[in-house]
């Protein structure tokens, strides 16, 4: 019996051995005398009880855990199985009750796949140490070996690893409606122009965007301010955020007759009565920065950072 009590709780795997056990004592009582077996039997019986109580909290536990698991992931369901290469209809099947167990080899790959502890999935407590599926230790731990030439030099971590951060959400579920208003070409001064109000393209509004009806992109081309922004990458500008000392700009200038605006993508550095101040990132100027004439500056808005893209 002190075996049975003790035997790891391992899903369906548990299941099965708690039945066969049950059934095996259940026979071996069956061989006692009229006595012990009424009184064998009784204990066998309670000590079941108590058994199918502990799967059935294991079971609840499990079930909870993984709807909200899934529940901060919205409609994410069908990619994240399909990136595990398990069954959707087995984690629906457990999710809704129709099935009383997931094999742990399912928890496994879903946890691989999302890269977060199978603890989380279990609804257990991590135990010490654990790490998430996707290791990040020799990443944090180690230098790279054209760097150092050993493989063991320890490096310090500026990283702070997330392992139940949500995944992004899917393109499907992004708009492909914000405006792209600056045109492809761009001078070696990082000039563009804008396209006079009319959208060249569209692009996909992101998450942290999606109440933000005057949100517009420009592509960004040339050199001048990677890696901030590269070379072809859509650029997301918020007219409605006030512009910010060291941050990210789109300059838009006053256009000349019959043609169309002209803009920059800087870093703004200053802001006067009588100029503005900007500098670039490739090659760094900000000892020696662009200096315009307020009075040939439209407008000047806020370019959106990461944080801002994704609602952070």
């Amino acid at each position: 019996m002190h075996d049975l009590l003790e035997f790891p709780d391992t899903g369906d795997r548990a299941f099965y051995v708690h039945d066969a056990t049950i059934s095996r004592l259940n026979a071996i009582c069956q061989t006692l005398s009229a006595r012990n077996r009424a009184i064998t039997q009784s204990r066998f019986n309670a000590m079941v009880g108590i058994f199918r109580g502990m799967d059935e909290t294991v079971v609840e536990r499990r079930r909870s855990a993984l709807q909200e698991f899934f529940n901060a992931r919205p409609r994410q369901m069908n990619s994240i199985c399909k990136k595990a290469k398990v069954a959707e209809s087995a984690v629906r099947g457990f999710l809704s009750g129709r099935t009383s167990s997931l094999q742990m080899d399912t928890y496994d790959k879903l946890a691989a796949a999302t890269n977060v502890p199978v603890s989380l999935l279990l609804g257990e407590s991590a135990p010490a140490g654990e790490e998430s599926n996707h290791s990040h230790k020799s990443l944090v731990n180690h230098a790279d070996d054209n760097l150092s030439g050993r493989a063991d030099d320890p490096v310090e971590s500026n990283v702070i690893w997330g392992p139940e951060a949500p995944l992004p959400p899917p393109a499907s579920s992004m708009p492909k409606d914000v405006p792209v208003l600056g045109t492809a070409e761009c001078g070696p001064d990082g000039v563009f122009e804008m396209n006079g109000g009319d959208a060249i393209d569209f692009v996909r509004r992101p998450p942290g965007q999606m109440g933000n009806r005057k949100l517009f992109a420009v592509y960004a081309r040339g050199d001048s301010m990677v890696p901030m922004f590269h070379n072809s990458k859509p650029v997301y500008v918020d007219p409605n955020r006030p512009p910010e000392i060291h941050h990210a700009v789109l300059v838009e200038f006053h256009p000349k007759a019959h043609e169309n605006p002209r803009a920059v993508i800087k870093v703004l550095s200053r802001i006067t009565a009588e100029y503005i101040e900007v500098y670039q990132l490739n090659p760094n100027n900000i000892d020696k920065p662009f200096r315009y004439p307020r009075k040939t500056v439209k407008a000047i808005f806020r370019v959106l950072d990461f944080e801002d893209i994704m609602g952070i």
